[in-house]
């Protein structure tokens, strides 16, 4: 290992850190974007100063590591990127406002990123981890929810709930024997499951209102029959698919 102590947030920082690992081992074939801050607070309470050095770490700290280390991936033909989102980002949490805005740009970065690294041998993918950790102790610590929801406290709470139990889905994602790309997995307290974005089958009408929009508004939300897309012209093959039908 080489310890580095530049900062992601800075495009500075980055580079140096990428520079030096390459210096370093003679190469980079995987990074995991990891660095992360939390500043908790309610959406009418949180400040500048609180809101701002969330996205520079989250989302300015993964585009500054990735952009050089991927550039070197691409002149070689082959990488592996994880990028650290979060079900706060994917799903919501109260009084994660910045965090949750962070996590969300990272997912839909990491979409794109794969898409398009797709060609250089590139594969990019998320981990959506929950774990005791020193940043995350106030919220799932000995006082926190899962200490109250589990009634573990202490080692066992660490034992279930350390960061040993979300690795293990860290290094599959690194691994050249993975396939995934776009992905994200949720992984916690020994759990692993696939966390994706979808679209529902929704509802055509050729003169849509906002009154049909309220009445069809059930089958608009209907999640049977929904679809993941790949990329947003997946989606979009959704309305062609319609249209040549209406006009056949």
């Amino acid at each position: 290992a080489a310890a580095n102590s530049d900062s992601v947030a800075t495009r500075e920082g980055a580079e140096s850190m990428v520079a030096a690992t390459i210096e370093e081992f003679g190469g980079l074939d995987i990074v995991i974007n990891n660095a992360g801050i939390i500043r908790n607070r309610t959406f009418l309470n949180i400040g500048d100063y609180e809101f701002e050095p969330v996205i520079d770490v989250h989302v300015k700290g993964c585009f500054y590591v990735t952009r050089p280390a991927y550039e070197h991936m691409k002149s070689v033909g082959y990488g592996r990127i994880i990028n650290t989102s979060s079900g706060s980002g994917l799903f919501g949490s109260f009084g994660q406002s910045a965090y949750s805005a962070a996590k969300a740009a990272i997912y839909g970065f990491t979409r794109t990123l794969a898409i398009e690294g797709a060609r250089y041998g590139i594969h990019v993918n998320a981990i959506a981890p929950g774990a005791l950790t020193r940043m995350t102790g106030d919220v799932l610590g000995d006082d926190g929810a899962i200490a109250d929801m589990t009634g573990l406290t202490g080692e066992d709470l660490l034992l279930q709930m350390g960061p040993q139990q979300v690795a293990p889905a860290v290094v599959y994602l690194a691994h050249e024997s993975c396939s995934l790309n776009g992905e994200t997995l949720s992984a916690s307290g020994g759990r692993v499951g696939r966390a994706f974005m979808g679209v529902t089958a929704g509802v055509y009408e050729e003169d849509l209102t906002l009154e049909l929009v309220a009445e069809r508004i059930e089958e608009i939300c209907d999640e049977d029959g929904y679809m993941v897309p790949d990329n947003v012209d997946q989606e979009i093959e959704l309305l062609l698919q319609h249209l040549n039908s209406e006009e056949s």
